[in-house]
């Protein structure tokens, strides 16, 4: 998987635009770039579900690789080399890692403890989350892509893999 291009797909429900830059600015800093950034937001297709809209951006994607974070989310500057070439593996269909919540408010912060998943916590029970997350486009078919009858969690995460 070393040559191959790399799609970043992001659904966005109701986020402010200091948000969405913040992900854009840390996206475009990234220590490996993106092939393409695809923002879709939930608005623009009748409010449909966060799932949906990954789905719709995935759908779109030009590329093999999708790596997958949400608004509200601050990627790690190595984040993206490290999801779609995780060190000593080979080859892969999926690839789940830990984030940093970052809050701005008490009750973000309270919800921090239940919510976040640092590299720490990441052991054989880890439920991997799409916060933080790189597939290939034909697992991802294969799977049906996301269920669309979820609900929209708000994000506040950083992803670090």
């Amino acid at each position: 998987m070393e040559n191959l291009r790399i799609s970043v797909c992001i659904t966005i429900f109701n986020e402010k635009k200091e948000t969405i830059k913040k992900l854009r600015d840390a996206l475009n800093t990234q220590t490996l770039k993106p092939d393409e950034i695809i923002i879709i937001d939930a608005k623009d297709y009748d409010n449909c579900s966060r799932s949906k809209g990954r789905n719709i951006a995935i759908s779109k994607a030009r590329n093999e690789i999708i790596a997958i974070t949400d608004a509200g989310c601050v990627p790690h500057k190595n984040w993206l080399k490290n999801i779609s070439h995780p060190p000593g593996v080979i080859n892969w269909d999926v690839v789940a890692g830990g984030y940093e919540m970052v809050t701005s408010n008490h009750f973000q912060e309270a919800c921090k403890m239940f919510l976040g998943v640092s590299n720490k916590d990441i052991d054989s029970d880890f439920m991997p989350s799409a916060r933080s997350m790189a597939f290939t486009k034909t697992i991802w078919k294969k799977a049906g892509g996301f269920p669309e009858k979820m609900n929209n969690p708000r994000p506040y995460g950083r992803g670090f893999i």
